[in-house]
């Protein structure tokens, strides 16, 4: 957009804001230090009320940020730009250590095994190459070994390349092989968590419910605490252009008209977002059938008792040392064999012996990790069961029916709508969450208007 004066000069207007913009607001959000509307950004930065919109949604996507009303009902952002969105800070990092180190464990599983198998092939398939060379009197044997080698590396590297990528390499396939099993059995399946859960459940709330929510459903949706959900409806906002609005009765509603279809939706509230009616699954430990693992373990078992019967018959009847052979782990093969070929033989029971203990002491560990999950995991969806009773019973609660050793839990959880603790003629202990209440049925009464 120009406009032109009478001294033929063009002024331009910029239409978007670009990252200089965004920086600039950015300086004085962390200068100010506190909650700050758009008219003292607009004040102190010198910018058009557009392309602070514009930076500010932009801002919103990046750090965690609020937006509340104060008295007056200006809008007041309070950006965190401490740490961006979705970046690990130190504490989950800590708590990821042991999570981490079981995929360190499965992965280092899953190269030797690889490995293990890839030495070996290597070295029998060349021998037999050329001996089908000899006899074909043809370098097709060594062509097809080449060929299969460097399949076998291919493999190999995108298996370790999706470790550190979390993607699904491209050679696997639909149906579960052997390998796969076996970590099954021995790890569990995985535990796949979707990270947009939570925003796909309130997004699909908004659809049932006239596109308008209020904090309190926020809360009832996720079950987090309420500064963390007004950080998730700000986001929401600026991501879905959405809008807010206070009624004669003070509560702030969210409307996201820009996302209503041509269907209509019932005005009363749909509960089937809400988290009591959407509990964590508990990880089941693997879901290969009774048949499969017990295959699994048979085979496990006959592998260990025969490595055990092969080392100890040439122990006891060839009277062989058996340091050298528990030294074949970290003495180097080709230095081994080359010095004493009898130790070629005892390398591969040795190696599969080590091999299996070592993953079935692994798996153990694993199970025991599974149940202690599947513990928290049942811990917390009993205690979402007391946002249950508390939406049921609004807006006076009885204290018997919460668990006396979890109210400053509450309490912090619902934030500035926990409201003041009243007692009946006997005596009881009562909760009053009046101001939730009232939210409620204010953002009913929007919807039916």
């Amino acid at each position: 957009m120009t406009v032109s004066s009478n001294s033929d000069q063009t002024i331009e207007y910029k239409k978007t804001a670009d990252k200089s913009d965004v920086k600039i607001i950015r300086q004085y959000l962390k200068k100010s230090g506190k909650p700050v509307s758009l008219e003292m950004i607009r004040m102190n930065t010198g910018l058009a009320t557009h392309i602070i919109d514009q930076a500010l949604n932009e801002l919103i996507k990046q750090f965690y940020c609020t937006a509340d009303f104060d008295d007056d009902n200006v809008l007041f952002y309070s950006f965190d730009l401490s740490k961006k969105r979705n970046q690990t800070g130190l504490r989950e990092v800590i708590l990821n250590i042991p999570s981490f180190f079981l995929k360190l464990v499965v992965f280092l599983f899953k190269f030797t095994f690889t490995a293990i198998f890839f030495l070996f092939a290597s070295t029998f398939g060349l021998i037999l190459s050329l001996i089908g060379v000899l006899l074909l009197k043809s370098p097709q044997p060594l062509i097809l070994l080449a060929v299969g080698l460097w399949e076998g590396l291919k493999l190999l590297f995108y298996n370790i390349k999706g470790v550190f990528t979390g993607r699904q390499d491209e050679y696997r396939s639909a149906k579960r092989g052997m390998v796969e099993i076996i970590l099954a059995y021995g790890f569990g399946e995985s535990r796949v968590r979707d990270s947009l859960e939570m925003e796909k459940r309130i997004l699909r709330y908004l659809r049932n419910n006239r596109y308008k929510i209020t904090l309190a459903e926020i809360l009832l949706i996720t079950g987090w605490p309420v500064e963390k959900c007004k950080q998730e409806i700000t986001y929401l906002l600026a991501n879905f252009d959405g809008d807010l609005y206070v009624t004669d009765t003070g509560t702030v509603i969210y409307d996201f008209g820009n996302l209503k279809t041509d269907e209509d939706f019932p005005a009363s509230a749909n509960t089937d977002s809400y988290i009591w009616n959407n509990p964590e699954k508990t990880g089941a430990w693997n879901l290969n059938t009774y048949k499969t693992n017990r295959a699994v373990s048979t085979i496990t078992c006959v592998i260990i008792i025969g490595c055990l019967l092969f080392i100890g018959f040439f122990v006891v009847v060839a009277e062989l040392d058996l340091r050298p052979v528990l030294a074949l782990v970290t003495a180097n093969p080709i230095e081994l064999f080359t010095g004493n070929p009898d130790m070629f033989f005892f390398y591969i029971p040795v190696m599969l012996l080590y091999f299996f203990c070592f993953f079935l002491l692994l798996s153990f560990i694993s199970r025991f990790k599974n149940q202690l999950v599947n513990r928290g995991i049942n811990k917390r969806n009993n205690d979402r069961l007391h946002l249950k009773y508390i939406y049921d019973n609004l807006p006076v609660v009885d204290s018997a029916q919460l668990k006396s050793e979890k109210i400053n839990e509450f309490r912090k959880l619902f934030g500035d709508y926990w409201g003041e603790t009243e007692f009946d003629s006997s005596g009881n202990i009562k909760y009053n969450f009046e101001l939730l209440a009232a939210e409620l049925m204010a953002v009913k009464a929007e919807r039916s208007s």
